[in-house]
């Protein structure tokens, strides 16, 4: 059975944490989006870890089949 997501990138450590989310990027088959789904999904995987309003720095690549989302996604 082949994969049919591929996820790449890097996430800190919660020890590493920044006071806003602008270094969050997450790419879909290379377009860059904004994607609620996507980030609840990142801060669940921190559960309690991290501080009170701090985020994670994130940079994700997500590569899905096209025709298996919505391309006006953003």
């Amino acid at each position: 059975m082949r994969n049919e997501v591929e996820i790449l990138g890097y996430i800190s450590k919660p020890s590493f944490t920044k006071a806003d989310k602008s270094y969050q990027s997450i790419f879909v088959n290379k377009r860059f989006v904004k994607n609620k789904v996507i980030t609840d999904a990142l801060y669940s995987g921190y559960t309690t870890m991290l501080m009170e309003h701090r985020h994670p720095i994130a940079i994700l690549g997500i590569n899905i089949d096209p025709k298996k989302i919505d391309v006006n996604v953003h």
